[in-house]
């Protein structure tokens, strides 16, 4: 938004700097307008770097918090899961808003079925802490077909526990190298396409674009499989 002599955030009045930070927070807001849920996420992480420098001034970081949350909320609402991850981490430990459990778990299920894999390992452990075993193994599962090695190292837990079978590991593991081998192939491709953009900050936004959508693709692809 811009002021009588200055550009702000639209959502906490923040003035927006200039120099690197501000190029970028220009360009999110740019995408914002279009409906762009991942710019959502990147707006509220530059305003939460920004906490050191409220607090030097003795302002309240809990209203940048709170922005960052509703603009991590929009992000999920326009379907970006991982806005849904970190409005659930909000809510588990009281940043920008109340703590409440409830409803943490309820954005990080949301999150989990959007495709965020540190929401699935999430859920996973809590139901392995609730003694779920066939949930928690569910969703491990879920996970390492996304490619989290954090997940595939939750079942070897497991396995070595005795709360998994040796065949649970062994088809978790394939899985695992299936999706990672995939993706360097991915990546091999898209730094070939990406040769004719113009500036660094181009190709890199274009890079995150396509591979998280080709990502998403292949794990769809996996998980049909099953």
């Amino acid at each position: 938004m811009r002021g009588a002599d200055r550009d702000t955030c639209a959502f906490c009045r923040e003035e927006l700097r200039t120099g690197e930070e501000g190029d970028f927070m220009q360009l999110f807001r740019r995408r914002m307008e279009n409906g762009d849920g991942a710019a959502y996420i990147c707006m509220a992480a530059l305003l939460l770097e920004r906490e050191d420098s409220v607090l030097k001034r003795g302002e309240n970081v809990s209203d940048v918090r709170e922005c960052a949350l509703q603009l991590n909320l929009r992000a999920g609402e326009l379907g970006c899961c991982h806005g849904y991850h970190n409005a659930a981490i909000a809510y588990l430990h009281g940043l920008g808003v109340e703590a409440d459990a409830e409803k943490a778990h309820q954005y990080m299920v949301l999150a989990a079925v959007g495709g965020n894999v540190r929401a699935r390992c999430c859920l996973g452990s809590r139901e392995a802490t609730a003694g779920n075993m066939e949930w928690a193994m569910q969703h491990f599962q879920i996970a390492v077909r996304f490619g989290s090695e954090d997940a595939l190292n939750e079942i070897k837990k497991l396995h070595i526990a005795g709360s998994a079978t040796k065949e649970d590991y062994g088809t978790a593991l394939r899985a695992f190298q299936k999706i990672q081998s995939e993706m360097k192939s991915v990546n091999r491709e898209l730094a070939q396409k990406l040769e004719g953009y113009d500036t660094k900050k181009d190709r890199l936004l274009a890079f995150q674009k396509r591979r998280e959508d080709t990502y998403e693709e292949l794990c769809r692809e996996n998980l049909e499989e099953r």
